[in-house]
């Protein structure tokens, strides 16, 4: 499932970087980014990508 407000990329060393991407409205929170945010870590892919 492809997300609208956050990016994740694996990098080196079993390290992972989670990226907010709302820049036109500052990253300011909302029930869309709260609800990627609550599933995410339920992915069991990125997992994989570390």
């Amino acid at each position: 499932m492809p997300y609208q407000t956050i990016i994740f990329e694996a990098a080196d060393y079993h390290v992972g970087t989670l990226t907010l991407k709302r820049p036109e409205q500052l990253n300011a929170f909302s029930t869309q980014l709260a609800s990627e945010l609550c599933q995410f870590p339920n992915r069991g892919s990125i997992y994989d990508a570390l």
